[in-house]
């Protein structure tokens, strides 16, 4: 007879009322687990014959508590029935009536019950009936009135809601209008680091914040936009006009707050930079950052010590900061020149036309997460505010693609306030749509990510982006590897197509967020220099290509995404080639830096605890070779390190059921008592785990009992 370790006992269950708390109810096309919002009166306790039945109200687990996601329980329920059952007898069995069977819909009957409640427990019973196929109450909920905006100017901001007008293809926008029945941006702070902002303007006034603005040129609390000063004011618009006012035009969040920043009416130092990006990052959710280095494609630059030290501790400490990819294409520039749109604390935004097809200006970079609408040549610009108290329709570059999807970002973290750069990195790259889907590219990289140099994942998708932030888990404890080869010494063959090849054997294993490429190169004609990171999946980035930039050496550090979610181990291969003669180059040094999470299952701060990293241990390891692997230790709270320590119980449910975390393989039995005086009997023995949890719910009817688990041990 197998032996019993007792893991639990003395534990008081107490059984709960006469109707559960949650239920499984098919509602609104899908399965869904509702939970009752509180504990109503029972009909029958209510004294006077006359008085209302109070409403029950049911909410999705999970999901956030709106007029549009109550529920309201109805007397009512919704049978579908084996053919040749009868309706009247399945009512008359369970003392309902027979309301209705809707020609409509054969097969299908209303039962009405004599209360909501008793429709509720009623719907489950019938789930049991053998003459019965599905059972489900009938729910009330309130429906959006489906209205856009009363802005008169919001029918020409195709960005928002393209219909085809003039001659835009229809649906090439940011899909935004079904989000803002639920999310506009409340709560959410949007700093706009520009030139200054028209602090007047009638559709931006009633969403600035002004407690917190600052002037960074001037050094004083009023970042008012002068003359000259024409590009805050649009961005503003672009991320947070007022919406639905009868005015202008929406932003994309109309209902979040604005704050200027004033910083590049001026020149602008190392120092005032990093007060820009770091000012009053505790209330700034979003910062939107249309600017940076010379778009000349001659261009080298990022920030400084301190900005980029700002950059770290800001999206570090939770504050998004939104980036322009760049203007430059015709004049050979790339994001990843640009050392604000490439680091991997941003997120660069690329742009498209009206079509959907690359705008004509918009840079190409590996480092680029998503594209946003926005002007091109020929096409239509940008409609938003303008200076002066104006509005304008020419506005575009990057420079509105930007707080566009700044805009986007302001309704994910209303809608789920916990993400971080990274979630919101990963949900915009999973979310976007493949537009443009005929140009060759596309790839899928092995974690099935979708990239292009010029759209980065794809056209933003703010629907799909916040329908992913409601639901999302927290991407795992930032970790980074880090592997140099020095000393190299290697000549570049001069106009040669090949070039040469440097590998990065990789044995650590995780799973690859950004990777960085840093290089010390010596070389008369920097231009020249191609360089190309394949993974050990064979995800290639295209890192460097020719331009025009006559200067000399590229000591540099590049960055890509495209390997977002594929696994870091393995062979990554360098490439670097000079496909021009006359001039000629050597690598003296190349640093290879991967960033993400490990990937498996088991939690960081668990990992950290007991093996002081999260590298060590994957799901798979049984670090004290028990039997149980460490990820089973984790689920069931034991010690990985510790052979002896093999059991542990979670919780204790007042739902009429026990619960506890379970290991793989094992077996449990259960005892009860509802006095301890007498002992224990079993109440059920050979329980199979079903990991990660086991539901234990056949439990006797006892008002109290005590109960205690044992797990096999031989």
């Amino acid at each position: 007879m197998s032996a019993f370790k007792q893991t639990l006992s003395f534990l008081l269950f107490a059984a709960c009322g006469v109707y559960a708390q949650t239920y499984q109810i098919h509602d609104g096309g899908m399965a869904r687990t509702f939970v009752v919002e509180a504990i109503p009166v029972a009909p029958a306790a209510l004294k006077d014959t006359a008085a209302v039945e109070p409403q029950i109200i049911l909410y999705e687990a999970g999901a956030k508590k709106t007029e549009f996601s109550k529920r309201i329980a109805t007397k009512q329920v919704l049978v579908e029935l084996k053919a040749g059952a009868d309706p009247v007898a399945l009512a008359k069995k369970y003392k309902a009536i027979l309301a209705d069977s809707p020609a409509y819909a054969p097969g299908f009957h209303i039962l009405e019950t004599t209360s909501a409640l008793n429709a509720l427990a009623l719907s489950e019973t019938l789930r049991n009936d053998p003459s019965v196929l599905s059972a489900e109450p009938l729910l009330a909920r309130k429906h959006q009135k489906k209205s856009l905006p009363n802005d008169p100017r919001f029918t020409n901001q195709w960005h928002l809601v393209n219909s085809g007008q003039n001659g835009g293809t229809a649906g090439v926008d940011i899909n935004i209008s079904n989000v803002w029945n639920t999310y506009q941006g409340s709560n959410i702070v949007i700093g706009i680091i520009d030139d200054g902002l028209d602090l007047d303007h009638e559709d931006l006034v009633a969403n600035l914040n002004t407690n917190i603005d600052w002037d960074f040129n001037y050094n004083d609390a009023v970042p008012q936009a002068e003359s000259g000063d024409t590009h805050g004011t649009p961005c503003a618009g672009v991320a947070a006009g007022r919406g639905n006012n009868g005015l202008g035009i929406s932003g994309a969040a109309p209902r979040a707050s604005l704050v200027g920043l004033r910083l590049i009416s001026l020149a602008a130092s190392d120092s005032q930079e990093a007060g820009a990006l770091s000012h009053s990052n505790s209330l700034i959710h979003i910062k939107s950052n249309s600017w940076g280095p010379s778009d000349d494609g001659k261009t080298l630059a990022g920030p400084g010590t301190l900005a980029a030290a700002a950059l770290k501790s800001g999206a570090e400490s939770g504050t998004l900061f939104f980036w322009a990819g760049g203007n430059g294409f015709a004049e050979g520039d790339n994001a990843n020149y640009d050392g604000y749109a490439n680091s991997i604390y941003t997120i660069a935004i690329a742009a498209v036309s009206d079509q959907g097809l690359s705008s004509d200006y918009s840079e190409l970079g590996a480092c680029l997460i998503v594209a946003a609408p926005s002007s091109s040549n020929g096409r239509q610009g940008i409609t938003t505010t303008s200076a002066n108290g104006n509005y304008e329709s020419n506005f575009g570059g990057t420079s509105s693609a930007t707080p566009l999807a700044a805009g986007v970002g302001a309704l994910m973290l209303e809608a789920n306030p916990n993400l971080g750069w990274r979630d919101v990195q990963e949900i915009l790259m999973t979310s976007s749509r493949k537009n443009d889907a005929s140009d060759s590219e596309w790839i899928s990289n092995a974690a099935g990510f979708h990239f292009n140099h010029k759209y980065g994942a794809g056209l933003i998708d703010a629907e799909a982006a916040i329908d992913l932030s409601t639901t999302w888990t927290n991407l795992g404890v930032y970790k980074n590897i880090s592997y140099s080869l020095t000393n190299l010494n290697q000549s570049i063959p001069d106009n040669n197509i090949t070039g040469i090849t440097n590998t990065f054997y990789i044995t650590q294993n995780f799973r690859v967020e950004y990777v960085t490429l840093t290089t010390e190169i010596t070389h008369t004609y920097r231009s020249d220099i191609e360089i190309w990171l394949t993974s050990p999946s064979g995800t290639q980035s295209q890192l460097a290509w020719r331009n025009d930039d006559s200067v000399d050496n590229l000591n540099w550090t590049f960055s890509t995404v495209r390997n977002w979610g594929e696994t870091s181990s393995g062979d990554w291969v360098v490439t670097i080639l000079d496909n021009y003669a006359g001039d000629t180059g050597t690598i003296n040094a190349l640093t290879l830096a991967l960033y993400g999470s490990d990937g498996d299952d088991i939690d960081d701060t668990w990992e950290v605890e007991h093996f002081g990293d999260t590298i060590t241990v994957n799901n798979s390891s049984d670090t004290d070779s028990d039997g149980s692997s460490d990820y089973d230790e984790w689920i069931a709270g034991t010690q990985p390190t510790n052979a002896a320590s093999t059991f542990a119980i979670e919780t204790l449910s007042p739902e009429q059921k026990i619960c506890w975390t379970s290991i793989s393989g094992k077996i449990y039995m259960i005892e009860y008592t509802t006095n301890l005086l007498n002992g224990f009997q079993p109440l059920e023995t050979n329980i199979i785990a079903t990991p990660p949890q086991n539901i234990f719910t056949n439990l006797p009817p006892e008002d109290q009992a005590f109960y205690r688990i044992f797990l096999e041990t031989d």
